[in-house]
């Protein structure tokens, strides 16, 4: 999904004339390894901390677009990491950072309500559990 992400917005920058040329790296074996753990020991624990704990928490005490907002700029926040020297995002502007991690969680947010906390596409399309 991140690459899929990735892909459509360099393709608008390509065509809005913000980038000149959409780039590609090829992985190996060793590259697949290391997004292989990434994932399942830093994204996955860290997905299951913020949509498995912290949204329904804060959905019982707040409104959804309150909560995600909430949850956003924390999770926007704690990216920032990323933009130090010698890191993936070093040298680039924080302030997109912040708000695409606001507004994937309204989006997850909107997705968990209106899916009664089950965010499958099945559940989507299906309609909502009662």
């Amino acid at each position: 999904l991140a690459f899929l992400m990735r892909l459509i917005i360099r393709s608008f920058a390509s065509g809005l004339g913000q980038i000149s040329a959409i780039q590609l790296r090829p992985g190996g074996p060793a590259s697949l390894a290391l997004l292989a753990v990434v994932f399942f020991i830093f994204a996955v624990p860290e997905e299951l901390g913020w949509r498995g704990y912290v949204l329904p928490k804060l959905l019982e005490r707040y409104s959804p677009l309150a909560e995600s907002l909430i949850t956003g700029v924390l999770w926007g926040s704690l990216h920032l990491a990323l933009h130090l020297p010698g890191m993936m995002s070093a040298g680039l502007h924080t302030f997109p950072t912040l708000f695409v991690l606001t507004g994937l969680s309204v989006l997850i947010t909107w997705l968990y309500v209106h899916t009664g906390g089950n965010i499958l596409l099945t559940s989507i399309f299906h309609g909502a559990p009662s």
